[in-house]
């Protein structure tokens, strides 16, 4: 898989648009902590998009402090590409490779 490349948390915002609310109730509450195991909501996060315009967040687990995460199968979610395409053009107007 090709490195990932960092968006912004309004990106992502952006990319689920009206969703966002469900996200922030139902995904950010349900991630995977090597120390806790799943279910731990995630804090002080990170966004990436790989290659298969899927996002990856990474952060802190808010139980235990560790480190968590949730992969978001978006890449292939019609209502989603369009979005993921105009975020990567602007990835590569500021210069960054995709």
């Amino acid at each position: 898989m090709k490195a990932v490349k960092k968006i912004t948390k309004g990106q992502l915002k952006y990319v689920y648009g009206d969703n966002w609310k469900n996200v922030e109730e139902r995904i950010l509450t349900n991630c995977f902590c090597g120390k806790c195991g799943g279910g731990v909501a995630i804090i002080d996060w990170e966004a990436e998009l790989n290659d298969l315009n899927d996002a990856v967040v990474r952060g802190k687990c808010a139980k235990c402090g560790g480190s968590a995460n949730r992969y978001l199968e978006i890449g292939e979610n019609g209502e989603y590409e369009e979005k993921i395409e105009e975020i990567k053009k602007q990835l590569v107007k500021i210069g960054i490779k995709l």
